[in-house]
């Protein structure tokens, strides 16, 4: 989630030690770049030791959303990433204050990520108000970008989904355009894009641009079935 735009800040409030042990893996970057083999793969066997699928949310931020997810579908199983200390500390807090027994938070980029996805692992993937990189010598930066299509494209089930959000109308037609170039997925609505997007639990985020009447931007997509031509 945007962590670089401060709509309030969020204080520091470390969990307790035995909620950081329940909930949250902190990854550091130096290892995941020249050790990304002494990690657990990104799949439900390896971090709930159980069989099924993962729902990921990519920036969870404080976790509302996501929390909210778990909370309503106990039988599936969710895992957020935030790089933000302040963020993924709010959210393994939230998730303990809850009791969710299906939920895990991983402190890390997420691009770093990538070798650790597993095929066929994530029936859903949701990237919401992700950081706006106006900047273009920052693009690499951005997580919606070819290398994500066709990491996901693997790490998908055969109807894996991506959900897309943001308030930012330029990155949100730069990202719906990847999208749409992209043989390989599907749009879930008969419309090029939606403009409201109303989950029972909204995130932080959400919450703060909807009091400024700021436009929500939405859309969905889904693997291409293999049967039609790539």
């Amino acid at each position: 989630m945007s962590h670089g735009r401060k709509i309030a800040r969020v204080k520091l409030n470390p969990p307790k030690p035995a909620d950081s042990k329940k909930y949250l893996l902190t990854w550091a970057a130096k290892d995941l770049y020249y050790h990304p083999d002494k990690f657990p793969p990104i799949n439900r066997q390896a971090l709930f030791k159980s069989t099924g699928f993962i729902q990921l949310e990519i920036g969870c931020g404080t976790g509302e959303f996501v929390c909210g997810l778990a909370e309503d579908q106990s039988e599936n199983a969710f895992v957020g990433i935030d790089y933000s200390r302040r963020a993924i500390y709010s959210a393994v807090n939230l998730a303990a204050k809850k009791r969710l027994g299906n939920i895990k938070f991983i402190k890390a980029d997420f691009k770093q990520l990538y070798p650790l996805l597993t095929p066929s692992s994530l029936s859903m993937v949701f990237l919401h108000f992700p950081d706006p990189i106006h900047k273009a010598k920052q693009n690499k930066h951005r997580i919606f970008d070819k290398t994500f299509l066709n990491h996901m494209n693997s790490a998908l089930t055969p109807d894996g989904k991506i959900s897309v959000v943001t308030d930012e109308e330029n990155l949100f037609r730069d990202m719906l355009e990847l999208a749409e170039e992209d043989c390989r997925y599907n749009k879930t609505h008969s419309k090029r894009f939606v403009t409201t997007f109303e989950p029972r639990t909204k995130s932080r985020f959400q919450q703060a641009w909807e009091r400024i009447e700021q436009p929500i931007y939405h859309f969905e997509i889904i693997k291409t079935p293999m049967t039609k031509k790539q």
